[in-house]
């Protein structure tokens, strides 16, 4: 998966602990704090609110894993452009 080398999939695997915790991707990704959590209330619809209660250690490796993916994206991209195209753009 982009993003996760040795180290971090380490850290991912101990802040989850027992991923039976979470039956869902749901439930795992609002536990880091990386989803929202909706504060409806009768007609009031629509609000959805940054989890005041999360894991950080779960949130801090969510967070570097994307960023590394982020960096490291356009260097996959540009490996997979197709020779006839390579020309195209400059």
């Amino acid at each position: 998966m982009p993003g996760f080398g040795g180290v971090l999939a380490a850290e991912l695997l101990a802040a989850i602990g027992d991923i039976s915790r979470f039956p869902t991707a749901g439930r795992l990704a609002v536990a880091s704090g990386m989803a929202p959590v909706s504060r409806d209330s009768g007609s009031n619809t629509g609000n959805r609110l940054r989890p005041t209660q999360c894991s950080r250690p779960l949130q801090r490796a969510f967070f570097l894993s994307s960023q590394v993916a982020c960096m490291t994206a356009g260097d996959v991209g540009e490996r997979d452009v197709p020779p006839q195209v390579q020309g195209l753009h400059t």
